[in-house]
């Protein structure tokens, strides 16, 4: 189990044999020092460490991921999170989303929509600009939250 020594804001669960080929610790100092770092320790002034890390190149195809902000059992990150966000905001993302990046080539439209309009809320809001002008950043630089690997660089 990899795992933080804090209470995480989102969890995934897969199954790790599908990367154990591919798994391996990092070295400290970033993986340029010649010692092992299987637990943080190396960088105090981002906290205390206590985290175990693991790395592999590999695609993880996760079997489930939950938003834990929200609610303590965990809400899947599929589901469009309608506490916070309008139904108008809601429509306005997904028109904008369909329109500049095509439905194909979206892993999942809610949560493409999640994202979009979790970025937008984080840096204060905003109306139907803000959230084209955050989709159309995304899309240029092939976010991997929205897009994974179905546009090509």
């Amino acid at each position: 189990m990899l795992q933080i020594p804090h209470d995480g804001a989102i969890k995934g669960t897969f199954d790790t044999l599908q990367v154990i080929d591919d798994v391996y610790i990092p070295n400290g100092k970033w993986n340029t020092a010649d010692y092992p770092e299987p637990i943080t320790k190396d960088y105090p002034k981002y906290g205390p460490g206590g985290a175990t890390q693991a790395i592999t190149h590999k695609e993880i195809k996760l079997d489930s991921l939950e938003d834990l902000r929200n609610n303590k059992r965990g809400k899947k990150m599929t589901d469009i999170n309608t506490e916070y966000y309008t139904q108008e905001e809601i429509s306005w993302c997904k028109e904008i989303l369909l329109k500049i990046v095509g439905k194909d080539n979206i892993i999942d439209i809610n949560l493409a929509i999640n994202q979009v309009l979790g970025l937008v809320y984080a840096k204060g809001g905003g109306g139907k600009q803000e959230i084209y002008s955050y989709v159309e950043t995304m899309y240029e630089y092939k976010d991997p939250r929205i897009f994974g690997k179905k546009i090509s660089n």
